[in-house]
């Protein structure tokens, strides 16, 4: 059956949670119909995925946090990471010009995810202050990261932007390099929930593939992995972004104890203040910097556009 077809398990809290407001978590006039309806296909999702058991969840581009929190209040047993880097418009630049840790944590978005965290009790919710570019989804890869689930929702257009160096050094196109870097993002859960922008962005993508559709069945083949995909959504805003779903074939979750282990800060933390003031927030963000790809990922990402 598909994902959007089961029950709820045991442990979703679906009619204790609280309401959050969506347009305290708002960006640039996105329509607070489109937080709610997305969340409610994922939740359903997640719950017919995952019932009442313990999993890890990433979301990725977290901004002010509305579906990490969300997530967290619906699954008690879940334990959510976003990820928020500040490379996009909806939580300024600041990631993609300095990469500062310190920086990066002092953002309007992160302020309020950790607020909101405070405010609900929660202890299974956090935030990775850190930036994902080519290098550092490679890297996570060849550590062998891998989550349970992952939410992508409106964030690889803006990962693709900051990654022309890391594609480069890679021996890799705009198009081969984006492909790649979201065949690389799908390597890291068992189930995705992936939103992908209309045209303008990604329209070299659009240009070759045809459709978001046509996009991700080209990044899913170039994983080597089998996945089912199931389209769960659909919203109006600068463009129609369509939620699909996927689920690979051959889970491979990792230990609950070495999913947090990978991400170099966690908040909250107590001591956050103490390593701004002592300076070691000021490193960069980011696990790939200036280093090179990971060997063999340019025959990796070529693969499926050949031929």
């Amino acid at each position: 059956a598909g994902a959007g077809d089961g029950g709820v398990g045991a442990g979703h809290k679906m009619t204790s949670t609280p309401r959050l407001p969506p347009e305290e978590f708002s960006y640039i006039g996105r329509p607070a119909e489109t937080f709610e309806g997305r969340w409610a296909a994922i939740e359903k999702a997640l719950s017919a995925i995952f019932g009442g058991a313990a999993f890890t969840l990433v979301d990725v581009g977290s901004n002010h946090g509305y579906f990490s929190l969300r997530a967290a209040l619906c699954f008690p047993s879940v334990e959510v990471v976003g990820v928020e880097g500040s490379v996009g418009i909806g939580n300024g630049a600041v990631g993609a010009s300095t990469r500062s840790v310190a920086h990066i944590a002092a953002t309007s978005a992160i302020r309020t995810h950790l607020d909101w965290i405070g405010k609900l009790g929660l202890s299974n919710c956090f935030v990775a202050p850190e930036v994902w570019d080519f290098d550092y989804v490679l890297n996570l890869c060849k550590a062998g990261f891998r989550a349970d689930a992952m939410l992508e929702l409106s964030v690889v257009h803006h990962i693709d932007g900051i990654c022309g160096a890391g594609y480069s050094r890679a021996g890799l196109g705009q198009v081969e390099g984006s492909l790649a870097l979201i065949a690389g993002i799908l390597r890291l859960a068992d189930v995705h929930v992936l939103e992908l922008p209309d045209r303008p962005w990604l329209e070299h993508l659009h240009d070759r593939f045809g459709s978001p559709r046509g996009i991700i069945d080209a990044a899913a083949a170039l994983t080597g992995e089998a996945w089912d995909l199931e389209k769960l959504y659909s919203n109006e805003w600068l463009g129609t972004r369509e939620l699909w779903l996927l689920r690979s074939r051959c889970p491979r979750r990792s230990a609950k104890t070495s999913f947090r282990s990978f991400f170099p800060l966690l908040l909250p933390c107590d001591d956050l203040e103490a390593l701004a003031d002592d300076g070691a927030l000021g490193e960069r963000a980011d696990a790939g910097g200036d280093s090179p790809a990971v060997p063999g990922d340019a025959a990796f990402a070529s693969q499926v556009l050949t031929g």
